[in-house]
Formats: structure tokens, sequence, C-alpha cells
């Protein structure tokens, strides 16, 4: 048991060590300021954010692990992975404005195609259109709110931006990569 825990803490991801350190700074804070009444009051605003994401958590890394299931690594890889070419930022751009959902749910996806076999340049195009293109919040938000003039212009000056994304992430992914080795 004690060699597998020390063994994840040697696998510890970087970004839980930031989290953690960004905990304790504004736990620290809180207190300083607002006492125990204030690090209540956040535990308690925690909770309830729990109460609201955790089915969503959950929804989204049961979709990536069926994805895993559902679509075999060599057709991730033959649609949208590296020899794809424009066919496969295409297919993801239209995959990312169509996922209907918040980044609990598209993040696991997109871990999940990566594994899989998903090209770095599909992969950025989707992220990008999820981010910017998503056909759901734009129904039900932008062209109530801000009407179809808006709405078409924004959408239409945005469209060409994940295809752009997705040709350039690439070759600045192995730029970066020489920096940042990936695992």
């Amino acid at each position: 048991m004690q060699k597998s825990f020390i063994g994840g803490l040697k696998k510890m991801d970087i970004s839980f060590i930031i989290m953690a350190v960004l905990v304790v700074i504004l736990g620290t804070f809180t207190f300083a300021n607002h006492g125990l009444s204030g690090l209540n009051e956040g535990l308690t605003e925690t909770l309830h954010l729990l109460k609201r994401i955790t089915p969503q958590i959950i929804l989204g890394l049961t979709a990536a692990g069926l994805i895993q299931v559902v679509i075999p690594s060599h057709l991730i890889a033959r649609w949208i992975g590296d020899g794809s070419g424009i066919a496969g930022i295409m297919i993801a751009t239209v995959a990312g404005a169509l996922t209907p959902a918040g980044p609990f749910v598209s993040f696991p996806i997109v871990a999940t195609l990566y594994k899989g076999g998903a090209g770095i340049g599909p992969l950025t195009a989707y992220v990008i259109a999820w981010g910017i293109l998503p056909l759901h919040r734009v129904i039900i938000w932008e062209l109530p709110l801000l009407g179809p003039t808006f709405t078409s212009t924004r959408y239409l000056t945005s469209i060409a931006l994940p295809i752009i994304g997705g040709l350039i992430a690439p070759s600045l992914y192995a730029i970066i990569s020489k920096y940042f080795p990936h695992s």
C-alpha cells in the first residue's frame, strides 16, 4: 500500500501542486481577514458547487470512457489523426461546435481522443470550435439576447478560427514540445 502511495506522489501532476498551494494561500488569507466564519462560508460555497458540477463531471468522464470503447483507436486516427489533414480539422471543428457541454464533458473527451490517436491540429480545432462556435449556446443565449444580425456577424467572423488554429497547431506544438516535453 505504501509503495503505491509513494509511486503516486512521484507521478503527481504539477497542476495539483499549484492548486494545493493556491488553496492554502487563499485559505490563509481568508482566515486572516474573516476568521473561521470566512472559512466556513468558503467551504459551504464549495459544497454547493460540488452538488452542481459533480453530475457533469461524472457524465463527462463516463462519456470519455465510453468513447474509448465505442470508437476504436484506428478510426480516431483515421478521422482526426495527424494524417487526416484538413478533413480531420473540419470534422473536429464540427464536433466541437456541436458538443453541448461545459469543460467537465469536453476536456475529458479531448483527452480520450488524444490518447486514442487524434492529432494536435484536429484537437486544437475541436477546442477552439467548442469555445467560440458552440451551437447550443448560440441558439439558447446569443440569438435571443443579441439578435440575428450580431450573432450571424460574430459567428461568420469566428468560423475560420478553428481551422486556422488546427493548421498552425502542429508546427507550434513541435516547437513548444522541445522546451516542455510531454508525457
